[in-house]
């Protein structure tokens, strides 16, 4: 009879973890991404997610979100007229957390689609239908950006996004 009370709180330990564990990855919060396309609010998750200082630099056609990384590297996230994310740029000495900036979908689209062209120089091109990347780097230097083409602002030319 002994055994089977130990038995019994066992399998009624084990079913209690279980349930916690269950419950508090339901419950838990999910991390989310400032990321293209998204509402400009969200440039908030990624400077508390990068641990950057931020700056805004309100501009006629669009708001430039800047921030600066601890390594030095310095992100923009531009905001459009309808307050969503239509383009990041990267410029310094370490490349930034990547599906941070962009978010899941956008850097698997990245990643998946074949490059425009490689050079040497560890560059990367890639023009897809609603996502254009352009990433280059070498030794202690990486600079980027990235835009949805559907978001990007009329006016707002590619060489602008840097």
């Amino acid at each position: 009879m002994e055994r089977r009370g130990r038995k019994d709180r066992r399998q009624g330990a084990v079913a209690f973890i279980s349930l916690a564990l269950a419950l508090g990855s339901a419950l838990a919060p999910t991390f989310t991404y400032a990321a293209l396309g998204r509402e400009a609010e969200s440039t908030d998750v990624d400077q508390k997610m990068l641990h950057a200082r931020k700056g805004v630099r309100p501009g006629a056609e669009f708001t430039v979100h800047e921030l600066t990384l601890p390594s030095g590297t310095v992100v923009r996230e531009f905001i459009g007229p309808d307050g969503r994310v239509f383009a990041v740029a990267w410029r310094g000495p370490t490349l930034p957390d990547l599906k941070q900036i962009f978010g899941d979908d956008n850097l698997q689209a990245f990643l998946s689609t074949p490059p425009e062209e490689r050079s040497a120089r560890k560059s990367r091109t890639v023009r897809g239908q609603d996502l254009v990347v352009h990433s280059t780097g070498s030794a202690r230097f990486f600079t980027g950006f990235a835009y949805k083409p559907s978001l990007k602002p009329r006016a707002v030319r590619e060489e602008d996004i840097r």
